[in-house]
């Protein structure tokens, strides 16, 4: 039997200052704080789902007033589930690092799951989770034998097929890809994303639902195993961003953040403001303009596509994800910590 837990809301109030002035509160809910939480979705405004360490996940569907949290049991106890994705069909998926790795869909209840696939190879380590569609999803993990692992579902997670080592770039030694976010992979439709880390920062495009690939240099930070682009978010085909810089030199700012402008064949950097980006986002319905990143530390906003930015909090959250409809974002980070603010406060939604 999975153990359950029930947990009342915790409730508390931040407040940062922006530059001219403005002020933005974060209500901050702890649901369990003996997990750290790298995986979030939010399918609505209303719902929210998390992935965390030992074995353990959640979710509201409740605009909060409640938080459920599961702890699964036997080989899933020590699990940290690091990349999780909920579908406007009410599915859940989750994906776990290390070995063994799993893909489990979550039933309707939240509490039981089902087991989609599993792989016991020593090597095994899933990065990133994300879906085009109620039918058609990406699973990415580390290199194995110097092949990139991609999973890819045509059949909305009942089944997952490895797309052919021959089909996908070579990358250098060392090269991979990071679990910071669940951001190291981003897909529309026919096209798909994948940014690395290590020896080079680069992004791994296709335009062709994964038939064929082409490999596009960046210029963040790179050359070091904890360099590189640890988020990568792209608001239609062609305008996208890639984030990261330096985990181990979390203070330096140089080529943290870059964008595109032509699906990812080039990459510039518009200014040298934020330390370390573990997540970053664009925000619904704002053409490409407006942003979030989660630095570590801080929050920071631009509202002109990243040619500025201004700190707008001084919590450290590695992940977060944007209501589809653009009204709120949701933070989450160590010991079980979730924030929610509302982005009307920051003229977001307007």
């Amino acid at each position: 039997m999975n153990r359950i837990k029930i947990i009342s809301t915790l409730l508390l109030v931040g407040v940062a200052q922006l530059g001219f002035s403005q002020q933005v509160a974060i209500q901050i809910f702890k649901p369990d704080t003996s997990t750290s939480i790298r995986a979030i979705a939010v399918p609505n405004d209303s719902t929210v789902w998390f992935g965390g360490s030992k074995g353990k996940y959640g979710f509201t569907n409740d605009n909060d007033n409640s938080w459920t949290v599961v702890q699964k049991d036997n080989d899933l106890r020590n699990t940290e589930f690091r990349s999780i994705a909920a579908l406007p069909s009410g599915a859940v998926f989750m994906a776990n690092i290390g070995s063994p790795g799993y893909i489990l869909q979550l039933n309707d209840d939240g509490f039981s799951w089902q087991q989609r696939y599993k792989n016991e190879t020593k090597d095994q380590f899933f990065d990133a989770l994300v879906f085009v569609s109620n039918e058609v999803g990406y699973a990415l993990g580390d290199p194995q034998s110097g092949c990139v692992q991609l999973l890819k579902t045509n059949n909305a997670g009942k089944n997952w097929n490895p797309v052919n080592c021959s089909d996908l770039p070579a990358l250098e030694s060392g090269e991979a890809f990071f679990a910071s976010s669940n951001t190291s992979m981003d897909a529309i439709g026919k096209y798909i994303w994948i940014a690395t880390g290590g020896p080079k920062a680069r992004v791994i495009y296709s335009d062709n639902s994964g038939a064929s690939w082409t490999l596009f240099k960046t210029p963040i930070q790179q050359g070091l195993k904890m360099t590189g682009i640890f988020s990568l978010d792209m608001y239609n085909e062609k305008i996208g961003v890639v984030a990261g810089g330096d985990y181990d030199n979390k203070a330096e700012t140089k080529n943290t953040i870059a964008f595109t402008k032509d699906g990812g064949r080039t990459w510039q950097v518009k200014s040298n403001q934020l330390p370390f980006v573990s997540c970053v986002q664009f925000i619904p319905g704002s053409k490409g303009k407006r942003l979030l990143a989660a630095c570590l530390p801080g929050v920071y906003y631009s509202n002109n596509a990243g040619l500025t930015w201004m700190k707008i909090s001084d919590e450290s959250f590695y992940t977060f994800r944007i209501a589809p409809s653009g009204r709120t974002a949701w933070f989450a980070g160590v010991k079980g910590v979730i924030g929610k603010m509302n982005l009307s406060e920051i003229g977001a939604n307007n």
